[in-house]
């Protein structure tokens, strides 16, 4: 099976419904209500998009945006300490999905389509500023895991193979061994350089075991250094480029193990549905420049018939990743929006949220010393 068809499955799919062991401390933790805001809108089907990020503290507003995906509309909301604004005198004219877009101003707007060879720059009415080539020897990919994210003069896509299937064990032991699973594309120049870099896990090397999604979430962290999360293997990686400078192991204490997706049951939709609600995965890595630290978002095993208070975490580190504490949620508080902003953790409490408006939160963690 062609990875390029895999990438779309998975995606439709999901529509549908230093190598040391790295102890935790056992540091207790509060969280910290900064605000609440009761805003006007139905969130159930909306997801953040990935924007560049500062360090820049300030009391002034800061956008944050998010996607409909059943429309593609983009909603944007000013956010300062005291208020959460919907802004409704802007209309971004831009019809791709959300893992596809990278917002590194509110009015330049990356944009990539799956299955082509360029990225684009547009403005918010959907006018083309800027083309960048990939080189063909490439096959860029985005998924909702592995979403087009930058910094400043570089892009980060995902990377996969025309030529090596990925259906069989044998398969996919090649594929883990020939493609490096991310793509660098930096546009500083008037001529923009592509690099693929990063390696999966040893695990995935020597096992050729298929988790469903092989593709890594990765994100532009401290220095400009690149952090590499893959879904079923507990290590982090920190990339300069393409040289590996520290692998640690960052693992949840609520995984206890992963299980392979069958080769058997590939295209079996209702056992795929069943997988991806039961089994445990890292869902992403993010980087909070404000606090200078990374959130590694846990989603827990999902026991049939048992009911779950606690059912994901975030492991907090440091740069160094060293961990910090693991906070544990439950799915009153949606994971998919956990959004790094000058003033906090802002998160979507989905069980006080009704149909058109939603209750969104700031939160800090701040350890008891």
């Amino acid at each position: 099976m062609n990875m390029k068809n895999i990438a779309l499955f998975i995606f439709f799919a999901f529509m549908m419904f230093a190598c040391t062991d790295n102890k935790q401390e056992s540091t207790k933790v509060k969280i910290i209500r900064i605000n609440e805001f009761e805003v006007n809108i139905d969130s159930k089907f909306i997801v953040p998009l990935n924007v560049r990020m500062t360090d820049n503290n300030s009391n002034s507003s800061y956008q944050v945006f998010f996607q409909r995906i059943k429309t593609k509309e983009i909603v944007t909301f000013n956010l300062t300490k005291s208020y959460l604004k919907l802004i409704t005198n802007t209309k971004y004219d831009i019809n791709n999905f959300y893992c596809n877009l990278f917002f590194y101003s509110s009015d330049s707007i990356f944009s990539f389509n799956n299955g082509g060879n360029q990225v684009v720059l547009q403005n918010p009415f959907g006018n083309i500023l800027k083309t960048y080539q990939i080189n063909n020897e490439y096959l860029p990919l985005t998924t909702p895991k592995i979403r087009l994210n930058g910094c400043i003069g570089r892009l980060l896509l995902g990377n996969s193979s025309r030529d090596i299937n990925f259906g069989k064990m044998d398969e996919r032991k090649l594929f883990y061994h020939s493609i490096k699973p991310l793509l660098i594309l930096d546009y500083t120049d008037s001529i923009p350089v592509c690099m693929a870099i990063a390696d999966f896990p040893e695990k995935y090397l020597v096992s050729g075991d298929n988790y469903f999604d092989p593709n890594p979430s990765a994100c532009f962290g401290n220095d400009g250094l690149i952090c590499v999360s893959f879904g079923a293997d507990d290590y982090l990686y920190l990339y300069n480029d393409s040289t590996l400078i520290l692998k640690k192991k960052v693992n949840s204490k609520f995984i206890d193990k992963f299980n392979p997706y069958p080769d058997s049951k590939i295209f079996d939709m209702l056992y795929l549905k069943n997988y991806e609600i039961e089994e445990p995965k890292y869902i992403t890595i993010i980087f909070d420049p404000w606090e200078n630290l990374y959130y590694r978002v846990v989603k827990h095993r999902i026991e049939k018939g048992k009911k779950m208070k606690n059912t994901w975490s975030v492991i907090v580190m440091d740069k160094k990743l060293d961990v910090l504490y693991e906070m544990l949620f439950d799915y009153q508080y949606d994971p998919k929006i956990f959004v790094p902003t000058p003033f906090g953790i802002l998160m979507l409490d989905k069980r006080r949220s009704s149909y058109n408006n939603s209750i969104f939160e700031i939160f800090k963690f701040k350890r008891d010393e």
